[in-house]
C-alpha cells in the first residue's frame, strides 16, 4: 500500500510496517496505540540498523512534535546523508508524545472555571479567555501534555503575521498564567511562556491630543447619530465622558445610574484594574452628559446591553471629526499630561485620577483615597476643557453621518 499524507492517519494496525514506496528504508509501523516511523539502513561497518526516527499522531496540529509523511522523509534523507558521509548518526533519544488525556481546549475550560472560583480581579477574564481560545484554536484537540514552546511561538507568529503585533504580545502575556497553572497541576514540566520572545518590540504609545484635536473630537462625539436605539449617540457621549474623567473604556460603558450617588461614582477594588477602591467625582459638564435614569439602567446603552462594534464606531468618529491616528486609551494619557503640564497638579494626583495601580512600597503604605484632591483635578480639567472648546478657531466637521450603528 502506497503511503500518502492522507492514508498514514487511517492505516489499520498490523505486524509488518508499511514501507514508503518513494524512499527505500523508510516505513511506518502502525500498532494498537502508536504510529512509529522506522528507518532501515546499513552502518559504516555494514551492519543493518533499524532506527526509530519519530512518531505520527493523527489530527496533531502543524508544528507539533508529530512527524507527517513529508517531515519523516526529510528526516530520513538527513540521516541517510550522514551515513553516506561517514558522520555519526547518534541523536537524542526519541520519546513518544503523550496521547489521550486532557486536551488544550479542555484545559482552557478548566482554567477559566478555576479563575472564576478564585474570584479576585477577574474582570478581564472573558477577554483573556477569548484571546487564548482564538489563538489556540488549531491546537484545541491536542493533548495539553504535547503542547510545546514551539507551538506557543507558532501561535504567536500566526497572530503577528496577520498584522497584529500587539495582539500577539497580549496572547503571550495571557498564556503565562495558564501555563503556570498547568505546571502546578503537573500536566507540563515548565512554564515556557517566558522563553518565547515577543514577535516584535511593541512601542509604547505617547500620543497626546492637541487642543485642535480635542475640539474636533469633542464636537464630533456630540454630533454622532444612529438609528439603532441611539447606540452611536451613546458612544459619542461615552467618548466625551472619557475625555472628562480619564477612566477606562470598559468601566465607563459598564456604568449604571445605580452606581452614582450624590454625583460620585464609586468603583470597588475587585471591579477595577488597580485593585483599589476608587471614587470619581463628576464635574458639572460630566453630570450633564450622564443625565438621569433608573438604578438598573445603563448610562450608555448599546443595542443589546453594553455598546459593541467599537471599531466601526471609532472609524465613524474619525471620519466625522477629520482626525485619525489616535485611540480611545490616548484620552487617558491626554488628561494625565494636561493635569501635570497645563494645570500644575503633582504626578501622584494625576496617577490617582487615572486610577493607576500603585507600585512598590506605595501599594502597601499609601492607603489614602485622595478623593478631595481628585475632585479638584476633575473640576479644574473641566474648566480648562471649556476654555479649549471656547477658542475663536472655527471647528468644521465633515458632513454629518447618519445611521452609524
Amino acid at each position: 500500500m502506497k503511503l500518502t499524507a492522507a492514508s498514514i492517519a487511517t492505516l489499520p494496525p498490523r505486524k509488518l510496517p508499511y514501507p514508503d514506496s518513494l524512499l527505500p528504508g523508510l516505513a511506518l509501523y502502525v500498532g494498537a496505540k502508536r504510529r512509529t516511523w522506522l528507518l532501515r539502513y546499513r552502518s559504516g561497518g555494514g551492519k543493518q540498523v533499524h532506527d526509530k526516527i519519530g512518531y505520527f499522531i493523527p489530527n496533531a496540529p502543524e508544528g507539533s512534535e508529530s512527524l507527517g509523511l513529508a517531515a519523516a522523509r526529510e528526516k530520513a534523507r538527513e540521516i541517510l546523508g550522514r551515513v553516506e558521509a561517514g558522520v555519526p548518526v547518534a541523536e537524542a533519544p526519541i520519546h513518544h508524545p503523550k496521547t489521550g488525556g486532557e486536551t488544550v481546549e479542555q484545559s482552557l475550560d478548566k482554567y477559566e472555571k478555576y479563575r472564576t472560583r478564585q474570584g479576585g480581579r477577574i474582570k478581564s477574564l472573558p477577554k483573556t479567555m477569548k484571546a487564548l481560545r482564538s489563538a489556540l484554536a488549531d491546537y484545541a484537540t491536542l493533548p495539553v501534555a504535547n503542547f510545546t514552546r514551539r507551538d506557543l511561538r507558532r501561535a504567536a507568529e500566526v497572530i503577528a503575521d496577520r498584522g497584529s503585533v500587539h495582539a500577539a504580545s497580549a496572547f503571550l502575556r495571557y498564556a503565562g498564567p495558564w501555563l503556570k497553572w498547568l505546571v502546578e497541576r503537573e500536566l507540563i514540566e515548565t512554564n515556557f511562556a517566558r522563553d518565547v520572545s515577543k514577535p516584535a518590540a511593541v512601542k509604547k504609545r505617547k500620543r497626546v491630543l492637541s487642543d485642535e484635536e480635542i475640539r474636533l473630537v469633542w464636537t464630533a462625539a456630540g454630533s454622532m447619530e444612529g438609528v439603532r436605539r441611539d447606540a452611536a449617540k451613546n458612544y459619542g457621549r461615552a467618548v466625551q465622558l472619557l475625555m472628562l474623567t480619564g477612566q477606562r473604556l470598559d468601566e465607563v460603558i459598564s456604568l449604571k445610574y445605580g452606581d452614582i450617588l450624590d454625583g460620585k461614582w464609586r468603583l470597588k477594588g475587585e471591579h477595577n484594574k488597580s485593585g483599589r477602591d476608587h471614587v470619581v467625582t463628576f464635574s458639572k459638564t460630566a453630570l450633564k452628559i450622564i443625565g438621569t435614569g433608573e438604578a438598573d439602567q445603563r448610562v450608555f446603552p448599546g443595542v443589546h446591553g453594553k455598546i459593541s462594534g467599537f471599531s466601526r464606531l471609532k472609524k465613524d468618529l474619525d471620519k466625522l471629526s477629520a482626525t485619525s491616528g489616535w485611540r480611545l486609551h490616548d484620552l487617558r494619557r491626554t488628561l494625565f499630561t494636561r493635569l501635570v503640564e497645563d494645570l500644575d497638579f503633582p504626578e501622584e494626583i494625576a496617577h490617582a485620577v487615572c486610577n493607576h495601580k500603585q507600585q512598590g512600597l506605595s501599594a502597601v503604605y499609601n492607603q489614602a483615597s485622595r478623593e478631595r484632591q481628585k475632585a479638584k483635578a476633575w473640576e479644574a480639567w473641566d474648566d480648562r476643557l471649556r476654555v479649549i472648546l471656547a477658542t475663536e478657531k472655527v471647528v468644521t466637521l465633515a458632513k454629518p453621518l447618519t445611521g452609524l450603528n
